[in-house]
C-alpha cells in the first residue's frame, strides 16, 4: 500500500512539473511578444493634455477646440472616445496659428490665444 501510495504520488508530481513546463513556455512566448510590441509602439515621451488643460492654457472654449480639430489645425488623439494633445503638438500649433487666431479675433475676443 506504502508503494502504491509513494507511485501515485511520484506520477502526480511529474504531471504537476510537466504542466508547468508548458505554462513557462507560454509565458516565455508571451514576455518575447509583449516586448516586441513594446519595441513596435511609438514611446509617448509627450505629456498628453485632455481638453481642459487645453482650454485653460489656451483661454479658449471646449468649442474653439472641437473647430481647431474639425479644421485639422491642431492634431490629436481619442482615448476611450476623449481627446488628448501631445504638448509637442500644442506647441507646434502655437507655432504656426497664434498669429491668424489673434487676427481673426481681435474684433471679438471670444478665442484668443496668447503667445
Amino acid at each position: 500500500m506504502d508503494t502504491l501510495d509513494r507511485t501515485t504520488f511520484e506520477n502526480g508530481m511529474r504531471q504537476l512539473m510537466q504542466r508547468l513546463d508548458k505554462h513557462e513556455a507560454v509565458l516565455n512566448v508571451i514576455n518575447e511578444s509583449g516586448r516586441d510590441m513594446m519595441q513596435t509602439i511609438p514611446k509617448l515621451e509627450d505629456e498628453l493634455l485632455d481638453n481642459q488643460d487645453l482650454c485653460l492654457m489656451l483661454h479658449v472654449s471646449k468649442r474653439t477646440l472641437q473647430r481647431y480639430r474639425s479644421c485639422g489645425m491642431i492634431p490629436y488623439r481619442l482615448l476611450k472616445r476623449k481627446p488628448y494633445y501631445k504638448r509637442s503638438d500644442v506647441e507646434d500649433f502655437i507655432r504656426t496659428y497664434a498669429r491668424e487666431i489673434k487676427k481673426e479675433n481681435d474684433g471679438n475676443r471670444k478665442a484668443r490665444i496668447y503667445v
